[in-house]
């Protein structure tokens, strides 16, 4: 028979085993079965234990997530009026505060035009 594991491989050679030996040492097999279980019992709580945190961490990342596209959302939102708003000006490509469309001050471009 093929083993799926390794375990149930060491469980088999045993049984083996038990089979040449006196009649305790089936006892001796019945006793590694019930040890196989708790240990996978145990292997069992430690999977669930992962899965319930890799789920806590997904939805961490998920909120963080929704909240970055919220806010990127919500800048472009903020560039748009902004945008409209220097349009409306005059159309000069500067904001409110003289700044042009690269974000240069008018002390800023008039170095720029200096250095030329």
């Amino acid at each position: 028979a093929k083993a799926h594991s390794l375990r149930l491989a060491v469980l088999a050679a045993r049984l083996q085993e038990a089979k040449a030996m006196p009649e305790g040492a089936f006892t001796t097999v019945l006793k590694e079965i019930d040890d196989m279980k708790v240990k996978l019992k145990a292997e069992a709580e430690s999977d669930k234990k992962k899965k319930d945190h890799c789920r806590s961490e997904y939805h961490t990342i998920s909120k963080k997530t929704k909240n970055s596209a919220f806010l990127i959302q919500k800048s472009s939102s903020e560039v748009q009026k902004l945008s409209s708003l220097g349009e409306e000006e005059g159309g000069s490509g500067r904001n409110r505060l003289g700044h042009d469309q690269v974000g240069r001050s008018p002390r800023r471009r008039e170095r720029a035009v200096q250095e030329g």
